[in-house]
């Protein structure tokens, strides 16, 4: 969606430059800036090799040896990206496209993979929108004539990211996309709090196990294939983390940690929102 990358890019500049604004940074790059990308990225000494199947440590030698021994070392560019300024005030962006129905987007800034609060972030999309026990689905969907689709999720990156709380109304109803706006973010921000008698609505221990068991269990399947435990592994490596402690930090998770993490995320000063309306 370039209309959500350029109302991000507004107060994140720094996160896009070779991604581009617009169509014309894209149509600026020469053959020459491809090339002077691949080869100070691209290289055996910025890379890790993760092997998984019915081989043998020999027979894997010899296989790396004769794929890759003759790639020669190459000076890698280092990462020094200008860090990006704090989101401090609302952002909101209304656009109109050749779509059948409106889409609200509403993006907050979050950490980066491994920084405080990241599991957190993970479950809390989850409890709103994993499964037909979501919060989203049993609260939002079919019981709201507005809305036709619901999701939360995180951008997963290396970097700060970003937790979304996305709807698709129904069509004929792009008027309504104020209220849609507002039970999102009211369905979200109940999780600010541990559920309890003063906060009834709040995040609860079921739901934590629940959405902690659905990612130990998606996790546990896509390690079947060696496809899978391979990239795993390789992830686990380029993190420098044991694979085996990942699912622990996120049993370590409490409705009281979620909260906290509800609470730190969903600031409505941070807010980015983008709603996307049919052509009139």
């Amino acid at each position: 969606m370039h209309e959500l990358r350029a109302l991000l890019y507004q107060s994140h500049p720094y996160r896009y430059p070779t991604i581009g604004k617009d169509i014309s940074h894209l149509e600026k790059v020469t053959m020459d800036d491809v090339k002077q990308f691949f080869y100070s990225h691209y290289a055996p000494n910025n890379a890790v090799l993760a092997v998984s199947g019915n081989i043998t440590a020999e027979e894997c030698r010899r296989a790396v040896e004769k794929w890759y021994a003759s790639i020669p070392r190459r000076e890698i560019a280092p990462r020094t990206w200008t860090p990006e300024p704090e989101i401090t005030t609302p952002r909101r962006s209304v656009v109109r496209g050749a779509v059948p129905q409106a889409l609200v987007v509403i993006a907050y800034p979050m950490a980066g993979y491994g920084g405080e609060g990241y599991v957190e972030a993970d479950l809390l999309t989850d409890i709103l929108a994993s499964g037909r026990s979501s919060r989203y689905y049993t609260r939002l969907m079919g019981s709201n004539p507005l809305i036709a689709s619901a999701d939360a999720s995180i951008s997963g990156s290396e970097e700060a990211g970003f937790l979304m709380l996305k709807a698709r109304l129904n069509e004929g109803m792009e008027e309504h996309t104020a209220e849609v706006e507002r039970v999102l973010v009211a369905t979200a921000s109940a999780l600010c709090e541990e559920a309890s008698d003063g906060a009834p609505e709040g995040v609860t221990e079921a739901e934590v196990r629940r959405a902690v068991n659905r990612y130990l269990c998606n996790t546990e399947f896509a390690s079947m294939s060696f496809v899978g435990r391979a990239e795993a592994l390789a992830m686990a490596e380029i993190h420098g983390e044991d694979i085996n402690s990942i699912a622990d930090r996120y049993r370590r998770a409490t409705p009281a940690s979620v909260a906290a993490a509800a609470r730190a995320i969903l600031n409505p000063n941070r807010a980015c929102t983008l709603v996307y309306l049919p052509e009139e």
